[in-house]
């Protein structure tokens, strides 16, 4: 019950209906007689196999194998990069409890020496919720402030939401954290802001070896659309993947994947 006044000047006395709602009440639900509409279903395109021509790298795009991602070299790979996408398989999280993958810690992601990779451009990397708050002070250490964030739902084939195990709660979602470097030249990079959502809701889908998840599509096109300047079509870009998938190859980018 609530007192308002209105535009007259007088007192009103209102009341709200308070709906009960009984969780053990049964629920009804109607579906319309078939064919059912098209507009309810979900479209997916249909399943294509892997051909060898697909494995083949792309134009404008380059491949590298490492060995060991945090003492590898580089460098050697361009000093320049305006984008540095990154899926470390985190030791005793997530992609390093699969066989085969080697985990790191945060404190080792200091090796990549990011700063002589990436002096004035970003960094997203994908964090799991318990790494949050070691992830941010590393990247501040580096000179890195953060910028925004970009959350993955993982999602079962039947469209139901995966649930990890986890430390702490299941694991449903992950993180991709967006950092740029604290630096005056870094105000120069032509930025095209975007109206895509912050959240994507997609199957998981896992690699070719079994052994990570692949990056949902959403991912790149969210980077390439924020740096129009990154990559311009005629030659190699300058995005570049930390840990990418085995053999895959994008133009624009250059994917470094380890060995197992």
């Amino acid at each position: 019950m609530a007192v308002v006044l209105s535009q007259r000047g007088t007192h009103l006395v209102m009341t709200k209906r308070v709906q009960v709602y009984d969780p053990f009440a049964l629920l009804q639900i109607r579906v319309p007689n078939p064919p059912l509409p098209v507009s309810w279903g979900k479209v997916i395109q249909p399943y294509k196999p892997v051909l060898e021509e697909d494995l083949k790298p792309r134009e404008h795009s380059v491949y590298v194998e490492e060995k060991d991602m945090l003492n590898a070299d580089l460098t050697r790979l361009g000093k320049k990069f305006m984008a540095v996408l990154i899926d470390p398989p985190y030791l005793g999280h997530f992609s390093a409890d699969c066989p085969g993958a080697r985990g790191v810690t945060v404190k080792d992601l200091e090796k990549l020496n990011l700063p002589k990779i990436c002096p004035i451009g970003f960094i997203f990397i994908w964090v799991d919720k318990a790494l949050l708050s070691d992830v941010v002070y590393l990247m501040e250490k580096l000179n890195y402030a953060y910028v925004e964030n970009l959350t993955y739902v993982m999602l079962l084939p039947n469209n139901s939401m995966h649930c990890g195990d986890s430390p702490y709660l299941p694991l449903s979602h992950r993180t991709l954290l967006i950092f740029r470097c604290k630096v005056l030249e870094g105000k120069s990079i032509e930025l095209r802001h975007q109206r895509s959502p912050d959240v994507v809701m997609d199957v998981m889908v896992s690699s070719e070896d079994g052994k990570r998840l692949k990056q949902p599509e959403a991912v790149y096109k969210a980077i390439e659309t924020l740096l129009p300047k990154g990559y311009d079509g005629t030659c190699n870009g300058q995005f570049l993947e930390l840990w990418a998938e085995k053999e895959y190859t994008r133009p624009g980018w250059t994917t470094v994947h380890q060995k197992s």
